[in-house]
């Protein structure tokens, strides 16, 4: 319709003309992302991302479930992590509302998919930076906003979520797992509108080889997961 008014062939109207302005401002159409996803991103960087989620949706739908999944690409991730609980709740009979998350940093992709819980990439440090060599959170680089954790084969953050049974009050690992926690909300995405996904609390000490390191920790909002 947009092509046939430029060409006069039919009537412009309103939406199309702002269609229009917004495609010539580089700019997603209002009519596009109010019945698409959340995104800060301009037209081109948003039409990448879209193929980029079709393209991992069909993978899934063709090649069963996958290793890793890219959270980044999920419309809500809530729904996942919810359903990846209530899966290992069912899985060993237990109730839902006693199990949680650890976290663990994974160095190389996984060779198969986890027994309990799920790997995901696409997350996104705000404030902070990823120490691949170290295993370790550092603080940013000068006027560096967001960062990708470190994966040698694709830069994309790797994390395993492991659930956690908690027994009387205390949490019980799945499986051997240095877990980690992140006292800010977790993100799918870089945004300055809020996108929680999941948000632990805090541990200042951490059993080797995953060592965070924070300067301020009086601070605990100085590192965001996002």
């Amino acid at each position: 319709d947009l092509q046939k008014a430029l060409k006069g062939l039919v009537v412009m109207s309103e939406a199309l003309e702002s269609m229009s302005n917004s495609l010539a401002r580089n700019a997603v159409p209002s009519m596009w992302s109010s019945r698409a996803y959340p995104s800060l991103k301009p037209l081109a960087a948003w039409v990448k991302d879209l193929c980029m989620r079709v393209q991992f949706m069909q993978q899934w739908a063709d090649g069963g479930i996958p290793k890793v999944f890219w959270i980044s690409g999920f419309y809500f991730p809530q729904a996942f992590l919810t359903g990846a609980l209530q899966n290992y709740a069912r899985k060993h009979v237990i109730a839902i509302d006693t199990v949680s998350y650890a976290f663990e940093a994974l160095q190389l992709p996984p060779q198969k998919k986890p027994d309990d819980g799920c790997c995901v990439s696409g997350l996104f440090l705000e404030g902070a930076r990823w120490n691949g060599a170290d295993m370790a959170l550092e603080e940013s680089r000068p006027k560096e906003l967001h960062t990708v954790s470190w994966d040698p084969s694709s830069g994309k953050c790797l994390l395993h979520l492991a659930p956690l049974h908690s027994i009387n009050g205390e949490p019980r690992p799945s499986g051997p797992c240095d877990s980690f926690n992140v006292v800010s909300p977790t993100s799918a995405r870089p945004s300055a509108r809020p996108a929680l996904v999941t948000g632990p609390p805090v541990q200042d000490s951490l059993a080797p080889p995953l060592i965070f390191r924070a300067r301020h920790m009086t601070r605990p909002s100085l590192f965001q997961l996002a």
